[in-house]
């Protein structure tokens, strides 16, 4: 009979066709095929705007713009990415190859405090060139601290024996080192003593260990529990 512009129902209609929430809210199911709305999810059809407030969940990659600038990675694949300028930026210098965990820098890596591996960490002509290591200098006796890698000692100015006072080797990570040397060239008048701060521990098998001789470095490496090796 809709041909004649009007249909007969024998049944009754339930639920509402309205809109429900605040102007602008995006409509959901929420349940019982009732329509819901809410501040935390709307859209503003004068600017095109989306608005979530909340989290956003995506199974796939998910890229936003707009004027707070972007969120699609720049560059190549595997670049690493960086702030540049409140947005991405991404180098040829910096890439991690995530098919053979391999990280690859093309430059110099400085270091400012303390660098942990599981594995070893190799160099090859255009990936790796320099490590450069912490240095610091005392001419008195100090406890040196898990940020420091070489000890210069001024045997020349101190005013007697030096002491450092290595940190417990269990608040250590295993392989963990010092290089301790006599740039002042007068250890042996102004001894310099390493020794353990913790009662138990040793240098290879020592409490302390002496240098005596003018311009003598050492090397020491720790196993991360109790004990401190030369090498």
């Amino acid at each position: 009979m809709s041909r004649f512009g009007w249909a007969y129902v024998s049944d009754v209609i339930t639920g509402s066709a309205a809109a429900a929430g605040p102007t602008n809210s995006v409509q959901y199911n929420s349940g019982s095929g009732v329509f819901s709305g809410s501040n935390n999810f709307t859209f503003n059809p004068s600017t095109n705007t989306l608005t979530v407030v909340g989290t956003i969940s995506a199974s796939a990659y998910l890229g936003v713009s707009g004027s707070g600038g972007t969120t699609s990675p720049a560059g190549l694949n595997k670049y690493l990415q960086y702030n540049s300028g409140s947005a991405f930026g991404a180098s040829s210098n910096l890439i991690f190859d995530y098919t053979t965990n391999e990280l690859i820098l093309t430059g110099n890596v400085k270091v400012i405090g303390q660098v942990s591996a599981s594995t070893a960490i190799t160099s090859s002509v255009g990936k790796f060139d320099t490590i450069i290591l912490g240095r610091s200098s005392t001419s008195s006796s100090i406890s040196l601290n898990s940020s420091q890698h070489i000890i210069a000692i001024d045997t020349f100015n101190a005013l007697g024996s030096v002491t450092l006072s290595l940190p417990n080797a269990s608040t250590l990570p295993s392989g963990k080192h010092y290089v301790i040397k006599d740039e002042g060239g007068n250890a042996n008048n102004r001894n310099i003593i390493l020794s353990c701060s913790v009662f138990g521990q040793s240098i290879d098998g020592s409490s302390i260990l002496t240098i005596t001789s003018p311009y003598a470095a050492v090397n020491v490496y720790c196993d991360g529990t109790s004990k401190y090796f030369i090498y």
